[in-house]
């Protein structure tokens, strides 16, 4: 527009369609008995999609007084995106032969047909203003102003400014004469506050309802509980942070702090079933973390043909939770690491006090009864054991890297300390109150369970469940609960989830150029590598990655071999 000014403006349009069909013919369902499937359900489902981005920004850069730099820029965002869709479904075909919704069972319950659509908006101004003097002071200020169509009325909209400030001390005369070994150093400082209401449906704080069928007849349930208050959900941090280069840039550090407070924390409390639904999403409290950062570069050897690169990094958060807000508090949510306890960390975890094996084999615990602890039926954490959190107390990364001529050797490890995990389920749900079947899988660690009378005081593994004799009494803060299924969430189960893991190693050669030449090649590189080669984890830790939740995949090893190659 003019020196200095500039303007621009996009549009994006995603749109897509989608026809989905599927089939089930007869199919085995049991090997033992030869039983059969014959639902032969049909399913044909359409959906289409249309979101639509339009922005503009204005940009301004000038310099003034010759040292005086000043950068404005000015925006607007608007989002929308509409999906709509439909699906139906039949069962009863006659034979596996014909798969077409239409030559489905026309009986009463045999077809089924849905549809639906939804649509939400985002509409955006934002702005930053960026001012330096001689590149050494630096100041920043920013705002951003969001209006999400899935919150309702004046809560709609949430402000979220920032403003941040630098000075490249490095720069400064009388700091090269006091520290000559000094390459670079910078402080900084920062405010600001971020916005968060992902997670909320379209509709979901107007309230709905979903339909059912009933006899026949088609009735409404409820499937949402309206809550036009609900806010944004807003985090404000305090960041401060150093940089530091010595020796010409082969030792560089940088530490940070920051302080976080994230205030109306968005979550779904649990409400009574007479309402029609399990839970609503809410504001349900703040949401404390602070902590620090630390990361190490440094150069160790530099020469002509060798180089050798060691870096760190490390960091400490500090969390808790302030809720005043009501919450489940029974066995499985304090066992979970999901409750947010009032003065705990983020991740508490709550465990049954094993204390023993009786005579004939069974799992005995710490439960009191509805009369000894009465507020023991609304809070687990009334007579559960405190076992920690399932983050670590220390976490870091090392990486390495040494060159020797065109060959690389580089490796990277990362350390977890501190950290809880319970051990994989020894007694899955399918056999808590009952003796394991001939095909089931079951964990080695059995073999050295309770088998006769005076085991108990060899072992901490139960004797095989037998029903009808498995679960807890019915005058018990925790009534009628397979002592199996506790046993897994016992203290005894928690162990250390410290571990020291190898990330990858890989090994590359760079072909000289000479030979690269003769091959009428511009570049030539072999590699080889392996990811994940080793993990040092606790003598307790037993067959489970720590790295990944209980009863996931663990991380595999892989080994790849590359070769570049450029004309």
């Amino acid at each position: 527009i003019m020196k200095g000014l500039f303007i621009k403006g996009t549009a994006n349009w995603y749109y897509s369609e989608g026809l989905y069909e599927s089939f089930t013919k007869d199919y085995m369902d049991n090997m033992l008995t030869e039983h059969y499937t014959k639902t032969r359900e049909s399913t044909a489902k359409f959906e289409r999609n249309f979101a639509q981005t339009y922005n503009a920004v204005l940009n301004f850069t000038h310099t003034f007084a010759k040292d005086h730099n000043v950068n404005l820029m000015l925006g607007m965002e608007y989002y929308d995106n509409y999906k709509r869709g439909f699906e139906a479904k039949g069962s009863g075909a006659p034979t596996d032969d014909f798969s077409d919704l239409s030559l489905t069972d026309k009986g009463e319950g045999k077809r089924t047909i849905n549809s639906w659509h939804e649509q939400y908006r985002i509409l955006s101004y934002f702005g930053r203003l960026n001012y330096d003097y001689k590149s050494k002071y630096l100041l920043s200020a920013v705002f951003r102003q969001d209006g999400y169509s899935s919150l309702l009325g004046d809560n709609r909209w949430g402000f979220f400014p920032g403003v941040s400030a630098g000075w490249i001390f490095g720069q400064e005369n009388f700091i090269k004469d006091a520290i000559p070994f000094l390459s670079f150093g910078k402080l900084r400082a920062s405010y600001g506050v971020n916005g968060n209401a992902s997670g909320i449906g379209a509709y979901t704080l107007q309230g709905s309802y979903n339909t059912a069928v009933y006899n026949g007849n088609t009735g409404f349930l409820i499937g949402t509980l309206p809550n036009p208050g609900l806010r944004w959900e807003k985090t404000k941090t305090v960041n401060l942070g150093i940089d530091i280069g010595l020796l010409k840039n082969r030792l560089m550090l940088t530490a940070e702090y920051y302080n976080k407070k994230t205030e109306d924390v968005i979550l779904n409390k649990e409400v009574a079933y007479e309402y029609g639904v399990s839970s609503m999403p809410i504001n349900g409290g703040d949401l404390h973390n602070k902590g620090w950062e630390l990361s190490v570069n440094m150069t160790l050897v530099r020469t002509k043909n060798f180089l050798w690169n060691l870096s760190f990094n490390t960091s400490k958060n500090y969390n808790k939770m302030d809720s005043k807000t009501e919450q489940n508090k029974n066995w499985r949510s304090a066992a979970s690491g999901r409750l947010a306890k009032e003065g705990y960390a983020v991740s508490s975890i709550w465990t049954f006090e094993f204390t023993g094996l009786t005579n004939e084999g069974r799992p005995t615990f710490y439960i009191p009864t509805i009369e000894e602890l009465p507020e023991g039926i609304k809070d687990a954490t009334a007579f559960m054991k405190y076992s920690g959190t399932l983050e670590p107390d220390f976490a870091g990364g090392i990486s390495t890297s040494l060159r020797y001529k065109t060959l690389t050797l580089a490796a990277s490890f990362n350390v977890n300390i501190g950290s809880k995990r319970f051990l994989e389920a020894l007694f899955p749900d399918s056999m808590v109150n009952d003796a394991p079947s001939a095909y089931s899988n079951l964990s080695k660690e059995l073999l050295g369970r309770w088998k006769n009378a005076g085991d108990e005081d060899r072992t901490n593994i139960p004797t095989f469940p037998s029903a009808g004799l498995s679960s807890t009494p019915r005058d018990c803060v925790v009534a009628s609960e397979y002592l199996y299924r506790m046993y897994n969430y016992s203290d005894i189960r928690v162990v250390d989830g410290s571990f020291f893991r190898c990330n990858n190693i890989s090994l590359s050669y760079t072909f000289p150029e000479k030979i690269v030449k003769q091959l009428y090649l511009t570049h030539l590189a072999l590699t080889a590598g392996v990811s994940n080669p080793f993990i040092i984890v606790s003598k307790d830790y037993k067959g489970v990655d720590p790295e990944v939740a209980t009863g996931s995949q663990p991380i595999v090893r892989t080994y790849s071999l590359g070769l570049n190659i450029s004309f």
